[in-house]
């Protein structure tokens, strides 16, 4: 077989191109000095950024789009952008199912090649409803919560112990006046290790109260929610919460991994698909190379046959992931007195102090969620997110 001018000059571009790359080049790069500790956490210009992201993956068609939804709705759950986190995370799980609307025919292609285009793994999936749910609780739209919670529970069957949906949807039950539901997580909660950091044994003790039709003590405080995302290792550490100048409550570092498991059900049609796969693929590129030797007279053509219909190896070992999914949670609760001014948590990690953020309670400066007479103070530990003097 002769090559063409074309194919020899392209050839002789990329072994020059090989060459070059190998003489020299530019020094390599050097980790960043950290500043020091940080004094805010600013969300906002990466939502901005992680916008436009979001669209330029969509107007190149980029098979990994979903990813980018995921990480802008993130974000603006962080930067109590409401409808952007609303917005962003029903669309990740709508397109996740493939229920595109009609009016949405941009989108077709999102369908096109489903082997290719990400989907959200398990864990991923019930992330989205968990903060879809959260989103609705700081909303003051506890009835949509509850939905969400619901649809997180159908997925998982049970086959997870994640305390942050016992408490979450414990309280979502309390808040809708379901109080045995509400008993029925939080004795769940109890059993779990981070229970006694949840202190439980009160949340039982309340929801008891509450079902037996015994009105609780007449609260003359706030009840305020706080929950860190450590969205990398390094971020991973005890946070210190302090009301005004007073220390009120200390969260360990690591109280929910969200470990999920797959069911025996799911594990094995998983490892079934798999299987199929890789039997069909194998049966295609053996037909293939039959048909090209007879034709072509090159067999390797049966190996391109099998792959452009069901990717090759490396795209079946996909290794794209939604990045920012924290990996730990720090959460609690916890009352604090009417009148209080700020709350600041100050953050640490596995190498010492982090930094801190403020939370004004009030004003034009707020940076709190109120949802009834509680108050929702949530970060996102991302050194993309730290703000320094």
């Amino acid at each position: 077989m002769t090559r063409s001018p074309g194919c020899r000059c392209a050839c002789g571009l990329v072994v020059a191109a090989l060459l070059l790359a190998g003489c020299g080049g530019p020094p390599p790069r050097t980790a960043p000095v950290s500043p020091g500790p940080f004094f805010d956490l600013v969300y906002e210009t990466a939502l901005a950024r992680r916008r436009e992201l979001m669209e330029e993956r969509y107007e190149r068609q980029d098979l990994s789009y979903l990813i980018s939804v995921l990480d802008y709705a993130q974000t603006g759950f962080y930067a109590r952008d409401r409808e952007a986190a609303r917005q962003g995370f029903t669309a990740a799980y709508r397109v996740d199912d493939g229920n595109i609307p009609e009016a949405a025919k941009a989108f077709n292609w999102l369908q096109e090649d489903a082997r290719k285009v990400y989907r959200l793994d398990k864990r991923e999936r019930l992330l989205v409803h968990l903060y879809l749910g959260l989103n609705y609780l700081m909303e003051d739209n506890t009835e949509a919560a509850l939905v969400e919670f619901k649809k997180l529970r159908l997925r998982d069957m049970e086959a997870s112990q994640l305390p942050m949906v016992n408490y979450y949807y414990g309280l979502a039950c309390e808040r809708a006046g379901d109080y045995d539901n509400a008993l029925i997580e939080y004795r769940r909660l109890r059993e779990m290790p981070a229970g006694a950091a949840l202190d439980a044994e009160a949340l039982v003790a309340r929801a008891e109260s509450l079902a037996s039709g015994r009105a609780p003590p007449p609260e003359d405080s706030l009840e305020l929610i706080v929950q860190v995302d450590h969205l990398f290792a390094g971020s991973v550490g005890p946070t210190e919460v302090w009301a005004d100048e007073r220390l009120v409550a200390v969260l360990p570092g690591r109280m929910d991994d969200f470990e999920v498991r797959l069911t025996d059900e799911e594990a094995a049609r998983k490892a079934a698909q798999e299987a199929t796969a890789e039997i069909t693929r194998q049966g295609l590129r053996l037909a293939g190379k039959f048909l090209a030797r007879a034709l072509f007279n090159d067999a390797r053509f049966g190996d391109l046959a099998a792959d452009i219909a069901f990717g090759g190896r490396e795209d079946r070992e996909d290794t794209r992931y939604w990045g920012y999914a924290p990996v730990t949670f720090s959460f609690g609760r916890v009352r604090v007195p009417f009148g209080t001014r700020e709350v600041r948590l100050e953050f640490r990690g596995p190498a010492g102090g982090l930094g801190q953020c403020r939370y004004p309670l009030a004003g034009e400066h707020a940076r709190v969620e109120r949802a009834g007479r509680a108050v929702f103070v949530v970060a996102g530990l991302a050194r993309e997110f730290y703000g320094y003097q």
